[in-house]
């Protein structure tokens, strides 16, 4: 960095004038820069209303660099195109070496952008945390387009890629066109790769998650529902979503596996054919079920699932559902009376009328008490 180029007459004169007035102007800009690293970018750029030495500082920042566009679903073009173009401004003014953190979201309408240079900036910046989410507001596999993940061994040099895969510790992608073979590539290169998220992708189909993977603890496959295999042998893995068809039980070698979310079809799995998943579920500190509307409701209230097995280790149980509003929550105590150590209870519900074909959101707190223990019910 050019030292001395943001220092200006009127800062040493007050130096002078008043030495505990302006003591950090005294500092070097690479210290300054250290400072504003540990905020995020977007309020680091703020302080170039400080001074005009304090101008450029926040562009050899290393901290994270998040800009997300989490209030607007809108398909309007025009708001896609003005934030594609605010993201690669603030790409172009980075001129940091390193960067901890880069994470963008938007609802991708699907236009003709491309996105291979935001994964090209990743790659480059040596980035840690990585996430690219094109599904903000809900809005999974809208548009004309579907954006694929590119081939990363043609972004940029080895010796960037490999950096790049030994400093990553978290990737997420959303809504976005991941093959099993990019999957694999980042479970084969990043030795300190601790969670990974595929959300939305409609290329998935036949992923196996084993061999050597020491700090892997969290992931998440979910909205893959072209999905026609997964296993999953990974001996560190904490805590695992799946959110996807009725497939195999896919958990192989999890003995430290302790919160499960599943969702859609395997939720009818997991609740009537129990028994295949004996091997993992007694470990289970924490359970949540993300129920499908309509077109499993009928067949999950026809009939309660006999001999479920015990959730011995379960303290924390979270249902997701919707209702009418003539339905109740009865069927789901078979889960509560196998889990002697539950403590916490929350089940979200979607209550829709009938008439107007409208839902109504509210919630409700109740304190029960369950085998001594207390149980906080809350509905949303």
């Amino acid at each position: 960095m050019r030292d001395g180029q943001y220092c200006t007459c009127t800062s040493h004169v007050r130096l002078q004038q008043d030495p505990m007035e302006c003591k950090i102007d005294a500092l070097s800009d690479e210290l300054l820069v250290a400072i504003l690293s540990y905020l995020s970018v977007k309020k680091a750029a703020t302080t170039c209303l400080v001074s005009r030495r304090w101008r450029y500082l926040w562009q050899y920042t290393s901290g994270c660099l998040e800009i997300y566009d989490r209030d607007k679903s809108t398909r309007d073009p025009n708001v896609e195109h003005e934030f594609v173009k605010l993201v690669n401004h603030v790409l172009k003014l980075h001129q940091g070496p390193t960067l901890d953190q880069f994470r963008v979201g938007f609802c991708f309408g699907g236009s003709f952008f491309t996105f291979d240079h935001w994964i090209k900036f990743a790659i480059e910046k040596e980035v840690k945390v990585f996430e690219l989410n094109l599904a903000t507001g809900g809005g999974f596999g809208v548009g004309l387009r579907y954006y694929c993940f590119p081939d990363i061994e043609k972004l940029s040099s080895k010796l960037k890629i490999s950096r790049f895969c030994c400093n990553l510790k978290s990737l997420s992608l959303v809504n976005i066109g991941v093959k099993e073979e990019v999957v694999h590539f980042f479970l084969s290169n990043c030795p300190c790769l601790e969670k990974v998220r595929v959300s939305g992708s409609k290329c998935l189909q036949n992923l196996k998650v084993t061999g050597a993977l020491p700090s892997l603890k969290f992931m998440e496959i979910s909205r893959c529902y072209n999905v026609q295999v997964l296993e999953v042998d990974a001996s560190n893995l904490e805590s695992f979503t799946y959110i996807g068809p009725d497939i195999l039980v896919p958990f192989q070698n999890l003995p430290k596996l302790s919160e499960l979310s599943i969702g859609h079809q395997y939720c009818h799995s997991f609740i009537f054919d129990a028994d295949k998943h004996t091997r993992y579920s007694s470990k289970l500190r924490k359970l949540r079920l993300i129920v499908p509307p309509q077109t499993l409701w009928s067949r999950l209230t026809s009939s309660h699932p006999d001999n479920f097995p015990r959730l011995d280790n379960l303290r924390v149980l979270e249902l997701d559902f919707m209702l009418a509003a003539c339905e109740s929550l009865l069927f789901f105590t078979f889960l509560v009376n196998a889990s002697p150590l539950l403590s916490n209870f929350t089940a979200r519900i979607q209550y829709t009328g009938v008439l107007a074909r409208s839902v109504w959101i509210f919630t409700v707190m109740l304190n029960v008490q369950l085998g001594g223990l207390p149980v906080l019910f809350t509905t949303i």
